[in-house]
């Protein structure tokens, strides 16, 4: 059980404060260090290979929704971060932090108001379900093995709870896994108190080894090679589409649930990506004027414009070398889908698969390659 007292006598006494962006390396290399316990408490969490923890850290520390806080000890070599506490202020005032700017308050308040309208259509006029409650979360406490049992963790918790109080929480929660022991046993010393349990079980193999899909973004950045010109980003985002391509940002949005529990080949990955970059190739040709009346245009009553788009997008595909890939993706999906859903969405817009190997044969192996091959 942590002490009370964070230094005992003759030690350096920790220091609590807000983490700044000098922080930044340090913080990463201790989030590193809790997911890897986490990982090795239960075998099912695992972290994504090669995930931007400094990344992470940096957008926590200048999110206005957010704290940080770190527990500093002074040492020959120079202050060292022992521990870290991470929470959310989401919902309540940031009192004394820098807040948004201006465009950023009206774009908050726009989807404010969209959000209201949303709960309302959704619920009635007449409100959710529970009493609405003011809370605060706190999602990370890490604390360095060597200096573990000294009470810092107990202090940073205080500190936060206090900060959370004078904020205006009413309650706080957090998420504890159920085989983190020493975890579960500080925080009922702080008085926390099990509320619900979340449960988790494993799905059908053909579930299991799409969730165990190589990483999405790595095929992404992979495909993207193939079309240079481009900076796009693959951004998840729910939604009823599987993958879709923004002509303004040039995002390539995906549902993350929808794409990996129809369980693709790396090949149809692949081809769905490269179709989706091809949009923006095609965006770019058609103008500026176009790309704005793009959205609106598409899901006009007509077809014609939308049979454009698709057909365009999988011709460029084609000549940028992934036209197995494309050819695999529509066979795939043929098997995938409902079949007035494919008829609907991709038999009736896109190239067929036989047009396909048509446009690969005259163009030679070039427009083909092989399913999966590094580019």
């Amino acid at each position: 059980m942590p002490r009370s007292d964070p230094a005992g006598p003759g030690e350096p006494r920790p220091v609590i404060r807000e983490a700044g962006f000098a922080d930044v390396e340090a913080l990463a290399h201790l989030y590193r260090e809790e997911l890897s316990l986490h990982e090795r408490l239960d075998e099912r969490v695992v972290v994504r290979p090669g995930f931007d923890w400094v990344r992470y850290v940096s957008n926590t520390v200048a999110s206005v929704d957010h704290f940080l806080l770190v527990s500093e000890v002074a040492g020959p070599e120079g202050s060292r971060i022992v521990g870290l506490l991470a929470g959310t202020l989401k919902g309540l005032p940031a009192a004394g932090r820098p807040g948004p700017g201006p465009a950023e308050r009206v774009r908050r308040k726009i989807r404010g108001v969209l959000a209201r309208l949303a709960r309302l259509t959704r619920r009635g006029a007449t409100g959710g379900i529970f009493v609405p409650i003011r809370r605060g979360f706190i999602q990370h406490c890490y604390v360095v093995e060597e200096m573990r049992g000294q009470g810092i963790a107990t202090a940073l918790a205080r500190r936060a709870l206090d900060l959370l109080a004078e904020l205006g929480a009413e309650r706080v929660d957090l998420q504890v896994m159920t085989r983190n022991d020493a975890a579960l046993e500080f925080w009922k010393s702080l008085d926390f108190e099990s509320l619900k349990v979340e449960m988790t079980r494993k799905l059908s193999e053909r579930h299991a080894r799409a969730i165990e899909h190589p990483d999405l973004e790595e095929i992404f950045l992979e495909v993207r090679e193939s079309f240079p010109e481009l900076g796009s980003r693959l951004v998840p985002k729910r939604k009823r589409a599987l993958m879709w391509s923004d002509p303004i940002t040039g995002r390539i949005h995906y549902d993350p649930q929808r794409v990996r529990a129809l369980g693709f080949s790396e090949g149809a990955l692949r081809g769905m990506m490269a179709h989706e970059l091809a949009h923006q190739i095609d965006y770019r040709r058609r103008g500026l004027l176009a790309r704005l009346l793009s959205t609106r245009r598409y899901f006009g009553k007509s077809r014609r414009y939308r049979i454009e788009c698709e057909r365009a997008a999988d011709e460029i595909a084609v000549t940028r070398g992934y036209g197995r890939e494309l050819a695999q993706l529509f066979k795939e999906l043929r098997e995938k889908l409902d079949p007035r859903v494919y008829a609907k969405y991709v038999a009736q817009l896109h190239l067929s698969v036989e047009e396909i190997e048509q446009r690969i044969a005259a163009a030679g192996p070039a427009a083909g390659g092989p399913l999966g091959s590094d580019r």
